[in-house]
């Protein structure tokens, strides 16, 4: 698995704004986050209970990089 990490909360909301015109007819948003992104997962819980949608939270663990190497 690879990814991006960016810091920017205001982008967490406006995600969760497109997926919802993408499929109006969902009704749950899945919201996955990290240890270091809980700040964002919460910013976009925050804006499908906004929606009207469920947010179904799924924290991951950060990796062990040591054990990867």
């Amino acid at each position: 698995m690879t990814g991006i990490f960016v810091r920017q909360i205001e982008l967490a909301a406006k995600r969760v704004e497109i997926a919802r015109e993408a499929f109006p007819r969902a009704s749950l948003v899945r919201i996955a986050s990290t240890p270091l992104s809980h700040e964002q997962g919460e910013a976009a819980a925050e804006a499908a209970r906004k929606l009207g949608l469920k947010g179904a939270h799924t924290r991951i663990r950060e990796p062990n990089i040591r054990r990867m190497e």
